[in-house]
């Protein structure tokens, strides 16, 4: 079957227009893709803030925590607050550490 040029002229505007029409829809989607994208990073960026704090915290609770055990008089007694203190503080940490995991995957 042999087409005239309007028909010729026309069957190539359809497909123009047809590959124009995805080409749109794949520039939507990548624009949804890095608005999500950036949402993710924005609250990933302020989780991992909070947990710097919360390590900067632990920390200084820790120095404080070490500090008052240097006033203790006993070897002793400073060794058992030490074990104490550092088996609290290692329980914390990983409860955190897992607690942050458990977030990340669901987010």
């Amino acid at each position: 079957m042999c087409l005239s040029g309007k028909e010729k002229l026309n069957a190539m505007l359809a497909d123009v227009v047809g590959e124009i029409s995805i080409k749109q829809k794949l520039i939507d989607e990548l624009e949804s893709s890095q608005k999500r994208l950036r949402a993710m990073r924005a609250h990933y960026e302020e989780k991992l803030c909070t947990l710097a704090n919360k390590i900067r915290e632990t920390e200084l609770e820790r120095d404080k925590v070490l500090a008052n055990l240097g006033q203790c008089n006993t070897y002793a007694y400073k060794m058992e607050r030490w074990r104490l203190v550092a088996g609290a503080f290692l329980r914390a940490s990983i409860k955190e550490a897992m607690s942050h995991s458990l977030r990340m995957r669901s987010s």
